[in-house]
C-alpha cells in the first residue's frame, strides 16, 4: 500500500523499433478500375510518409484477404469473381500493383507485410507469390500474414470462416510451401480480431483464453518445421 511508481525519463533503455510505427494501407483504396491510383502514384505521399518514418506497411484488405488471390498473369482489376485451380476469388493482387507497392516501400525505407488468403486452400498459389516476389527483386515485401480475423468470420457465419483446427493444418502447409521457395521470408500467423476467444464463442465465454487461432496455429507451425516469426491480432 506504500509503494510508489517513479519514472526516470532521462534513462535510456532501448531504441524505439521503426516497425512499431507501422501504417496500414487497404488495397481497395488503390483499385485502378475504380479510378484510384496505385499508392506509389500519389504525388507527395512518399514525402509525407518519410516524415512519419514508418518501418512497416501492412498491405491488406482486412476481410478482403479471405477472398483475395494471386496470378502472375492477372494484373489488378475491378473486383469480381474469377477462378484459379477450381476455386473462386473476388479480388487479386496484380503484378502491376506489387511492382508499384515495392517501389513505394523502397522510397520510404519500409518493409511490407502482405496478407495471404487461407480460407481458399491453395498453398501453391501463395508459394508462387513468394517466388514471383523473389524473381522480381521486390526485396521490401518480406512479411506474409496468414488470413484475417477468422473469429469474426465465424461469428457472422460467413462462408470464408474456418475452424482453428482447419486453420492450423492449412497454415502448416502454407508455411512449408512458402518457405521452400524462400526461407528468408517472415511468417505472421494467428490474426484473429480479438486476442481472446470471446468473439469466436459469440461472446458467451472465453474472454480469458488466448485465441485458438494462435494457440493451435503456433504448435502446428512448429511441427511443420519453423515457428512463426510473429503472431498478430
Amino acid at each position: 500500500a506504500n509503494s510508489a511508481l517513479g519514472i526516470n525519463a532521462g534513462t535510456f533503455v532501448n531504441n524505439f523499433d521503426r516497425k512499431m510505427k507501422g501504417i496500414g494501407l487497404a488495397n481497395w483504396t488503390f483499385i485502378k478500375g475504380w479510378g484510384k491510383p496505385f499508392v506509389g502514384d500519389i504525388q507527395g505521399l512518399p514525402q509525407a510518409m518519410q516524415a512519419i518514418d514508418p518501418g512497416l506497411i501492412r498491405y491488406a484488405g482486412g476481410l478482403w484477404a479471405n477472398w483475395v488471390g494471386f496470378s502472375r498473369t492477372r494484373n489488378q482489376t475491378t473486383p469480381g469473381a474469377w477462378t484459379a485451380n477450381g476455386q473462386t476469388y473476388y479480388y487479386n493482387y496484380g503484378p502491376d500493383e506489387l511492382t508499384n507497392l515495392d517501389a513505394f516501400a523502397k522510397s520510404i525505407n519500409a518493409d511490407v507485410m502482405i496478407q495471404v488468403n487461407v480460407s481458399n486452400n491453395d498453398p501453391g498459389m501463395w508459394a508462387d507469390l513468394v517466388r514471383y516476389v523473389k524473381e522480381r527483386g521486390f526485396t521490401n515485401i518480406k512479411y506474409y500474414e496468414l488470413s484475417n480475423e477468422l473469429d469474426l468470420e465465424t461469428f457472422v457465419n460467413r462462408e470464408t470462416a474456418i475452424t482453428p483446427a482447419v486453420y492450423a493444418s492449412r497454415v502448416a502447409a502454407y508455411q512449408q510451401a512458402m518457405l521452400a521457395v524462400d526461407p528468408n521470408i517472415k511468417i505472421v500467423g494467428g490474426v484473429p480480431a480479438t486476442l481472446s476467444d470471446i468473439m469466436r464463442a459469440g461472446y458467451s465465454c472465453c474472454g480469458n483464453q488466448v485465441s485458438a487461432y494462435i494457440m493451435q496455429g503456433l504448435p502446428a507451425a512448429r511441427a511443420a518445421g519453423r515457428d512463426w516469426d510473429t503472431a498478430s491480432y
